[in-house]
């Protein structure tokens, strides 16, 4: 989970070269050797998901990675039609953790992350007391008695992932889990993005949400208690709320978001429109001027689950 005030895109892409007809390259051949017919043209561009970067420094073109890093171009060296040896240029960055203590890449040809204006980041991969990694050094805890209030670690998307055991009802119950941040300034920006990696394990009955992620009131029940927060919709699609000047406003996504599968989703405002963000691309905004409102009951933490069957 990250909260920002800035956000970065990142993909794949492999442009690898033909080899149709062998031995269509040798490495580091002497004398140099001409490319074959079907590679007279240059290179075919290809696409590899989850390509390694590994500890030696060199690449590693293997597919079906349990986690990727980075992804390569194969580049002739010299250019030309004749090869001597190959040479790889690292693209962007895929699958890869963000950068902690507000890190900025630039070792990336594109895609490089700048995390500046982190203010709030969660691999929660070192669990029980989560740490924050933005730099703020922020701590995500929960309560195991009386009632057990911690979600379980699962395998995600990367790593570990939190799994939320709640109910579907429209309050909350004293054996929802959840995980709870204390709130400081850093996280009452005037204008804020909020990221999460989320795999919805079934579709709220009708009348309730999935409370994702939110920040305001441990009661979110009677507005405007909630400051911001991430939500998940009975129809399937998912939610970016806001308090503008002391009014909720939201925006619904368009596309139908399936369950049992990962879904990136950001939910930005910047003063002046409110932003919902699912896998990559833009969906809907709705324009609304004025100031975030923080500060509505005296209790205004960063929760994770425990409202509405999150």
């Amino acid at each position: 989970m990250l909260v920002s005030r800035s956000t970065a895109a990142c993909g794949v892409t492999l442009f690898a070269a033909c080899l149709s007809t062998p031995p269509a390259v040798e490495i580091d051949a002497s004398p140099p050797i001409d490319a074959p017919p079907p590679c007279a043209g240059g290179f075919e561009g290809a696409t590899f998901d989850r390509t390694r970067e590994l500890p030696t420094g060199h690449i590693g073109l293997a597919q079906g990675e349990p986690q990727g890093y980075v992804t390569s171009r194969v580049v002739p060296a010299p250019p030309g039609g004749r090869f001597r040896t190959l040479s790889w240029e690292t693209v962007r960055p895929s699958l890869k953790a963000l950068p902690d203590d507000r890190g900025r890449e630039t070792m990336y040809r594109e895609g490089n992350a700048d995390l500046a204006g982190s203010q709030l980041l969660f691999h929660f991969d070192d669990p029980p007391a989560w740490d924050d990694t933005s730099g703020n050094d922020l701590s995500a805890t929960c309560t195991s008695a009386p009632a057990n209030q911690c979600p379980s670690v699962v395998p995600g998307l990367f790593r570990d992932a939190l799994d939320f055991d709640t109910d579907e009802d429209m309050g909350t119950d004293a054996d929802n889990d959840r995980i709870r941040i204390a709130s400081i300034a850093a996280l009452e920006p005037p204008q804020v993005t909020v990221e999460v990696w989320v795999r919805p394990s079934r579709v709220p009955t009708v009348g309730s949400r999935m409370m994702i992620v939110r920040k305001g009131s441990a009661n979110p029940i009677a507005p405007p208690f909630t400051s911001y927060s991430i939500e998940y919709n009975n129809n399937g699609t998912f939610r970016c709320y806001a308090n503008v000047d002391g009014a909720g406003v939201f925006v619904d996504g368009s596309r139908v978001s399936a369950t049992l599968q990962w879904h990136h989703v950001a939910c930005t405002y910047d003063g002046a429109a409110l932003r919902l963000f699912v896998d990559g691309y833009a969906d809907l905004e709705h324009q609304v001027e004025g100031s975030l409102r923080y500060d509505l009951t005296g209790d205004d933490d960063v929760f994770l689950g425990d409202y509405t069957g999150s």
